[in-house]
């Protein structure tokens, strides 16, 4: 099989509502359900956010142009972000993984090479294969979140205080006075923030909307029935960089 490896916008493009199917279809664990890339406004925010100079988005094809794998990065200051690398279930452990976020950060490297210090990306405990290969490349824990199950809303929204918004690319926020405090997936699932501060009994249902499931994203532990846990992970960015190439030269 002859792989090939580019970054997006660089010439021949796979059409985006691809590498969203990929992202969906990959990801089957337990709070990925409640995950953006489900909702309908993901594809027009995907593109635009590819359209900035600090996302990086790359590309792993096969010889008939099939879309096998993808990578997301975003740059914030001396910090690379790690959004995405995902790899077709059929070619999977062979290593392309390594090897597209490898090709990813050294063409990151050329670009930024003297303002970048660190790497860091999310892992669910759940994604237990994933969250095994970063502590092996030398990635540390360094924060955890929680995400737990709670109640569907059951107060109509002529009871409470909060709102829903929509934003300019079809995403449903759920609003305390100005503040964003959590968002919907497809109308019908609604996620908790870390920041949201309010009583789960004051949450509105979305009319004309029903929300079937919620979750609570909290940055401290809760007498609530957990649905994963999320890993914050980070190495220096060059020693990343070296770690993969060890490992990629022996493949």
């Amino acid at each position: 099989m002859i792989w090939n490896v580019e970054k997006y916008g660089s010439g021949k493009e796979v059409d985006l509502d691809r590498i969203v199917h990929l992202l969906n279809v990959t990801y089957n664990f337990p709070s990925s359900e409640y995950f953006i890339y489900k909702d309908a406004a993901y594809l027009p925010y995907l593109r635009f956010v590819l359209s900035s100079e600090s996302q990086m988005a790359y590309l792993l094809t096969d010889e008939r142009r099939e879309l096998c794998g993808f990578a997301h990065l975003k740059i914030a200051g001396s910090t690379v972000f790690v959004i995405n690398v995902i790899i077709k279930a059929a070619y999977r452990n062979a290593g392309l993984g390594t090897k597209l976020l490898l090709f990813a950060l050294k063409d990151i490297l050329e670009r930024k090479a003297n303002v970048l210090v660190r790497l860091r990306l999310d892992v669910f405990k759940s994604n237990s294969k994933a969250l095994n290969l970063y502590l092996r490349w030398g990635l540390k824990i360094e924060a955890t979140s929680y995400r737990y199950q709670i109640p569907a809303p059951e107060l109509s929204a002529d009871d409470s205080t909060f709102y829903y918004k929509t934003d300019g690319f079809g995403f449903t926020q759920l609003y305390q006075v100005d503040t964003a405090v959590g968002y919907l997936i497809n109308n019908t699932k609604l996620v908790l923030k870390e920041n949201f501060k309010g009583k789960l009994s004051e949450i509105p249902q979305p009319k004309p909307h029903t929300i079937l499931s919620a979750c609570l994203i909290s940055l401290e532990p809760k007498p609530m029935p957990l649905l994963d846990q999320s890993f914050s992970m980070c190495a220096p960015f060059r020693d990343m960089i070296s770690a993969l190439s060890q490992i990629t030269a022996y493949e």
